[in-house]
């Protein structure tokens, strides 16, 4: 996947699937923990 990101066929972007405030830091952990029930494939954490 990482090959298909840099070639630019893939819009990394498009792979976030949650984002979170930096004081949200251990939901953003579970939630990426938890992956197969929250299908979090890409969490972000926003300063």
């Amino acid at each position: 996947m990482l090959q298909t990101v840099r070639s630019g066929r893939l819009e990394a972007g498009k792979l976030v699937t949650h984002r979170f405030a930096l004081n949200d830091v251990l939901k953003a952990y579970e939630t990426f923990a938890q992956a197969v029930d929250t299908h979090a494939l890409k969490v972000i954490i926003e300063a």
